[in-house]
């Protein structure tokens, strides 16, 4: 064997190893990309089957027309801003969900206007259904229990704080009505309530279309 000859093997040889190496590479990096592709749509396929957690928001109304912010103070979204409210046990109404989890959280009675929005949203792991209430606070003085602050803001000032992903999509309804010429301060504040029936069917209805789904 010549030298010529050896050193063609050497190169063939080190442009072999060459390939083998890029090849492993470029397949580890596809099996990443596959392995995380499945644990997203394993996410999103749990999402999907779990029932939807229902909370209710109150959106509580001055008459000079602020709306009550709060900033929560526990968990995951620890510091985000939130519409006060909970989650709804199971035999309470959406409205009964909402005067229990004011009292709790702020120490206030509050009436309940209306339904402005029923806010459905995918969390990483769980699906939000959020019924929204234009409210009004009839009695007491406001105590923070659970969260970190509150604030009076105005509907130009709605964007200036850092918002839950939920509570952000129903800025844009509360702004519209905020907005309307026509608006009455009584109808902001809740003492003109909407007809309890209309919002009953409001609510059956959502719920029966979750029950399609399922």
């Amino acid at each position: 064997m010549t030298l010529h000859m050896f050193r063609g093997m050497g190169c063939g040889m080190l442009l072999c190893d060459i390939h083998i190496l890029v090849d492993v590479f470029f397949i580890r990096k596809f099996w990443r990309e596959i392995n995380i592709l499945q644990g997203c749509n394993q996410r999103i396929r749990l999402v999907q089957t779990m029932p939807p957690i229902q909370v209710s928001a109150a959106i509580i109304i001055k008459q000079n027309h602020s709306i009550l912010t709060t900033q929560r103070g526990y968990g995951l979204y620890k510091g985000m801003w939130e519409f006060p409210g909970g989650k709804i046990e199971p035999g309470e109404t959406p409205q009964q969900a909402l005067l229990r989890e004011i009292r709790e959280e702020l120490d206030v009675e509050i009436t309940i206007s209306r339904l402005i929005e029923i806010v459905e949203y995918d969390y990483p792991d769980f699906h939000l259904q959020m019924y929204c209430f234009l409210c009004c606070i009839k009695e007491g003085n406001l105590v923070l229990k659970e969260h970190m602050e509150a604030k009076w803001l105005s509907a130009e000032n709605l964007d200036n704080v850092a918002w839950l992903p939920a509570d952000l999509k129903v800025l844009g309804k509360i702004k519209e009505i905020i907005g309307e010429e026509t608006i009455e301060d009584e109808t902001i504040g809740g003492n003109k309530q909407e007809n309890g029936e209309e919002t009953d069917k409001r609510i059956r209805r959502n719920q029966a279309k979750d029950e399609e789904k399922d």
